[in-house]
């Protein structure tokens, strides 16, 4: 596939774009794109696995993220309210630093 160089940063947008054009061409030649859904799926682990080792204060593996996301699944459900929740989880300390000093 054809693709002209261009010099200039690449907005958002733009890397949306090309990521969607790899996945057709992929599809379209019937071969495995560069980064599969395992890639995706480690990527997304490694950095839960840096949220839940905050939330914690300790060290987490990614298998021990992986296991903190399927009690999770196993208790809402393998969709959107599982997700929720562990984002809530993972986010919970953001929340409460972003909401500044508590008046007592």
């Amino acid at each position: 596939i054809f693709k002209i160089e261009d010099k200039r940063e690449k907005t958002p947008l733009e890397d949306v774009r090309e990521e969607i054009e790899t996945c057709l061409d992929s599809v379209a030649q019937d071969t495995r794109p560069e980064f599969d859904i395992e890639f995706g799926a480690d990527i997304i682990a490694a950095i839960g696995s840096a949220y839940l080792s905050a939330v914690e204060r300790r060290a987490v593996t990614l298998d021990e993220f992986k296991e903190f996301s399927r009690e999770y699944v196993r208790d809402h459900g393998d969709g959107e309210e599982a997700e929720v929740a562990i984002l809530n989880h993972l986010l919970a300390p953001y929340r409460r630093s972003a909401a500044g000093p508590r008046s007592r």
